[in-house]
């Protein structure tokens, strides 16, 4: 079968750039008009749509065409915003969406949809300094999250206690995040046997015979994350901690740093499920090997019966609490330090009439009418 000439064509004929780019037809209200590799796609409404009477919102098809526009550089979107030539611009920068609210608010609706994403810090829990709970603890107090969503997010985010997305109804509101805490966090690193013995400004102690200061590095990717970084590392050190950073692009620090258990700290942004999650990938310790998924390499039995249970159980009541029992745990446990969830920063002209939602782009096109109407 193997060597089936006709087979081997038809692979390469629907894997090709016919069926991928030429011809592209599903189900759905509308196909594909024009394509323009790095400039735009234009998508047309399809005539006699065979569901163009139904409800549904993914069935609608209001606008007779729609073109999305490639532009990697923000400042050249915002211009084409402004001069008309575009009626919706998502991910917008949180400096720059405050920034044009101020500018031209009069002409725009700006919507800020939650995200079903949340950032945080992964950590190695096979590093030796951080594979101490009290030291991920005392880290958790050296992180000003509310600092972070205030500078850097113009209060477009809610901080997070867990993997569960704030806006759902098992979202543990019980649990009191982590305060930005300078002397909390040098009381659980004096209570870890932190100490500063050599008078260098950084703590050190006894680990498997050899004296280890308490020194990690923390990779980033992004703007925000540099800023996010700095930040870490400055009040780091008021503690006796030494953070060093490095940047690297996402993909590059998955596959050295995430996948080999080659890193300390990573900072990263996790997306989140609309359904029920599972957390088996990225907590249980059957997946904490090299390039299995948990890449934390977090082993916590208590953590391993939780996730069991929870896709166990059948009754949604019964689960939503297993669910916010489980994020108690993480939050004592960290296997990552737990940040915020941003949400997506939408500016919709007033041409418009468009609702956002959670899901990306955070917008859906085809449910768009004109204003007047």
């Amino acid at each position: 079968m193997a060597a089936d000439s006709t087979l081997i064509s038809f692979a390469a004929d629907i894997n090709g750039i016919k069926y991928t780019k030429d011809i592209v037809v599903g189900c759905g209200p509308y196909q594909l008009g024009e394509w323009k590799a790095g400039e735009y796609i234009v998508i047309e409404k399809k005539n006699n749509f065979w569901a163009k009477d139904k409800k549904i919102v993914a069935l609608q098809q209001n606008a007779d065409r729609i073109v999305f526009h490639i532009i990697p550089d923000e400042t050249a979107a915002y211009t084409r915003l402004k001069s008309g030539e575009l009626d919706v611009l998502s991910g917008v920068s949180p400096s720059n969406f405050n920034q044009l609210q101020k500018d031209t608010a009069s002409g725009f609706s700006f919507q800020t949809p939650q995200l079903m994403k949340y950032f945080n810090i992964c950590i190695n829990h096979k590093d030796p300094v951080m594979s101490s709970q009290k030291v991920r603890q005392a880290l958790a107090n050296l992180v000003d999250v509310d600092g972070f969503i205030k500078n850097f997010e113009f209060g477009n985010a809610v901080r997070t206690v867990g993997p569960v997305n704030p806006a759902k109804s098992y979202f543990n509101n019980d649990i009191k995040p982590y305060s930005f805490n300078i002397e909390g966090a040098k009381k659980l690193l004096a209570e870890d046997g932190w100490k500063d013995t050599d008078n260098n400004g950084i703590l050190d102690k006894i680990i498997g015979g050899k004296k280890t200061e308490l020194a990690v590095s923390l990779i980033y990717s992004g703007d925000l994350g540099k800023n996010i970084s700095l930040q870490i590392q400055a009040d780091a050190l008021k503690a006796g901690m030494k953070v060093d950073i490095e940047f690297k692009e996402f993909a590059q620090v998955r596959k050295e740093n995430l996948e080999t258990g080659k890193y300390s700290l990573v900072l990263q942004s996790s997306v989140q499920d609309f359904g029920y999650e599972d957390f088996s990938l990225r907590f249980h310790s059957v997946n904490a090997e090299p390039g299995e998924g948990n890449f934390s390499f977090y082993s916590n039995a208590k953590a391993d019966e939780l996730i069991e249970a929870i896709n166990e159980e059948k009754d949604n009541e019964k689960r939503k609490v297993l669910y916010k029992e489980i994020q108690q745990h993480f939050h004592e446990t960290l296997p990552y330090i737990f940040l915020y969830s941003p949400t997506e920063r939408i500016v919709i002209s007033n041409r418009w009439k468009g609702s956002t939602n959670q899901k990306r782009p955070g917008y859906q096109a085809n449910t768009f009418v004109p204003a007047n109407q």
